[in-house]
């Protein structure tokens, strides 16, 4: 056993947490070192922090309810980890966040700040989350995509790359970002569902540099190419009239004239 549950205890929703004591040294990969005897952060039961592994739980922050903190993971400051949400591998939790339902933080993510991150919602890669963002529903944030400020993500809504979803933005359904994506408000982005032979979602979204870019299905380029590929797969099909119509539509919300 790597630590115990001690006599401190604290009242949560309703719950007994007590605070947790290392018995052993323990070295987490990016974390601080926890030396024997040292006093940790605060579980309900625990099954919320596993024996195995280097994971820990530091300063005030609390695991409860059927939550897990696992293998290398680390959660801190102020954090709260409840419902049936799971931190896992190299990922680190910290500041006021709190992550719940059945939420998944794993890889080397970092959520940080006064986030908020639940429903079935996936954080991994090296992806961060932090400020005041909210990531909800089976919203997945990868890579090296961020999310900050009081950015929202939602519903099936996918953000990988080098992808950031910043300011105001709401970023939800079935949009997928990706690349060089920068998120700042609803004006840099625009989701549609349905279009094409197999019915496909197609996003076009505003890139860091301020190129406007598609992605649908397998193709990732920008309005010009996208025309091409469309020409190409479609021909003068109805499905190409729907697509081209769509570029159109994009270059009159983007301001672009050409």
């Amino acid at each position: 056993m790597k630590y115990e549950l001690t006599d401190e205890i604290i009242e949560v929703a309703g719950r007994k947490l007590h605070r947790i004591r290392a018995l052993v040294d323990i070295i987490t990969p990016c974390g601080r070192p926890v030396r024997k005897g040292e006093l940790g952060g605060w579980v309900e039961e625990e099954h919320n922090l596993s024996q195995y592994g280097n994971a820990w739980i530091y300063d005030d922050a609390q695991v409860y309810d059927n939550a897990c903190v696992g293998e290398d993971a680390r959660v801190c400051g102020d954090a709260k980890i409840y419902g049936n949400a799971h931190i896992y591998k190299r990922a680190e939790v910290s500041g006021k966040a709190q992550v719940y339902n059945d939420a998944y933080i794993d890889n080397d993510a970092k959520v940080y700040g006064r986030t908020l991150i639940c429903g079935i919602a996936h954080v991994c890669g090296v992806a961060q989350v932090f400020g005041n963002a909210k990531v909800l529903g089976e919203a997945k944030i990868n890579d090296q995509a961020k999310v900050y400020g009081n950015a929202k993500v939602r519903g099936s809504a996918q953000v990988y790359g080098e992808s950031e979803v910043c300011g105001i933005a709401d970023v939800h359904g079935d949009t997928n970002l990706c690349g060089d994506a920068w998120i700042r408000d609803n004006e840099c982005y625009l989701t549609i569902k349905g279009l094409g032979s197999r019915y496909r979602d197609t996003t076009i979204f505003k890139t860091r540099n301020g190129d406007v870019v598609v992605r649908c299905g397998c193709f990732y380029g920008t309005l010009t190419e996208f025309v091409n590929e469309v020409g190409i797969t479609h021909g003068d099909s109805k499905y190409a009239k729907e697509y081209l119509a769509l570029v159109e539509l994009a270059k009159i919300h983007f301001g672009i004239e050409k």
